[in-house]
Formats: structure tokens, sequence, C-alpha cells
């Protein structure tokens, strides 16, 4: 008995636009929103290379200048589910004068503790866009026991330590929060075997306002056995 072979070879679909760069912007990268075929990107007969769904990004800076137009010809090589996706032009100024440092856990309580003593403050604390910044709690009164952290709040994600440990990472409600399974998502541990003998336990907490147009904010944290 034979068998048939219904898979259709992938399929040549070309389409051209001629881009007119924004004379205010000096960098420029192409985004295929949901691609999930193979393109071909090419600029002004230069060829850009081969974008796909793992890697939907191309960096057009090199090849086009403010206010000059520009050909861009994509080559889709796709089977019969596959799709383009939405092709976004990314347009905007290079970011100038700043700089960033790695910093592992250990690096991060150092600036934790950098930043002691610290202004008294009272919840609820209100983040913009973006920022951050630490709260921190001596929590030496709790010492003997194990206990528990409840940190309510909104559209923030909160990195804790306890004396130099990291206890959770938590990610609030509100916009962007991932998908989180297994365990209560607003919920940390104080392990009785980690507070000091010597005392001047502290809780430390690394709080980001993670919403790109609304505020964070940290209600509060609640102790309990």
């Amino acid at each position: 008995m034979g068998l048939l072979d219904h898979r259709a070879p992938p399929r040549h679909t070309r389409y051209v636009t001629d881009l007119l760069p924004d004379p205010g912007c000096d960098t420029w990268v192409l985004h295929l929103d949901g691609v999930t075929a193979h393109v071909e990107v090419r600029l002004d007969g230069a060829d850009l290379g081969v974008l796909n769904p793992h890697d939907p990004y191309a960096d057009l800076t090199p090849w086009l200048r403010p206010g000059v137009p520009a050909r861009l010809e994509l080559t889709l090589r796709r089977g019969p589910a596959d799709s383009a996706g939405e092709p976004v032009l990314l347009e905007g100024r290079r970011a100038t004068g700043w700089s960033a440092v790695s910093g592992e856990e250990a690096t991060l309580w150092q600036a934790a503790t950098r930043t002691l003593p610290g202004e008294q403050t009272h919840l609820p604390v209100r983040l913009a866009p973006g920022e951050l910044g630490w709260l921190h709690a001596d929590v030496t009164a709790f010492a003997g026991r194990t206990w528990t952290a409840r940190i309510t709040g909104t559209r923030t994600k909160v990195t804790a330590w306890f004396n130099g440990h990291v206890v959770g990472r938590l990610w609030l409600p509100g916009e962007p929060r991932p998908a989180m399974s297994g365990g209560d998502p607003e919920l940390l541990t104080l392990p009785a075997a980690w507070f000091d003998p010597a005392g001047g336990d502290r809780l430390s907490l690394l709080v980001e306002a993670v919403h790109r147009d609304l505020p964070g904010e940290l209600t509060g944290v609640a102790f309990g056995p």
C-alpha cells in the first residue's frame, strides 16, 4: 500500500516597501512581531540576513540615514501554516550618558547595606514607572522561630533579602506579571535558623515599579508565624 505525502513545499512571498526614516532619529530596528516563517531581509539591495521566530529583530541603523528614503524587501519562506507576522519599524534616539554593571546577590546585599541608615517611611510607598528603591525592616524581635511575611501592592516586583539570604522574588498583581504556579505568590518565609544570635536581623526589600506607564505601589508587609 502506498502512502501519500500531503506536505506542501515552502512558498516564497516577496514584499517591498519604501521607508522614510524620521529625521529626528538615529537608530532603527525592524521587528517582525508574531513571525513563524523564515524571512530574508534586504535594504537598498544589501543582504541583512534571515529573521525567524527565535530572532525576529534586525538592526537597520548602519544602512539608514535620517530623512533619506530606503527600500525594504522581505522574502518569506513559509509553509501553509506559517505567518509573516506584522513588520514594525522601531525608531528612536540612541541613549547616551548611562552605564550598567552586573551584580550578584551578595553585591546587591552590600548595596542595600550602603543605603542605611535611611529615612523612616510609612506604607503605602508609591514609585514612578521604572523607579526602584530599598525598604528595610528590623525583625530582631521575631527571633526564635520561623516567620512569614505577606507583601501586598500592585505593579511591582519585590526581591527580598533576610540577613544576606535571598528569600524570594515576588511579582505583585497588575500588568506586567508573569504566570506563576505553585505556592503563594505574595508570601515570603524567614527561617528561624537564619536569625542572628547577636541580633540586628534585617529584612530588606528591593522594590521595582515594572509597568511602563503606571506607578507601582507597595501597600503592606504583614508578619505571621
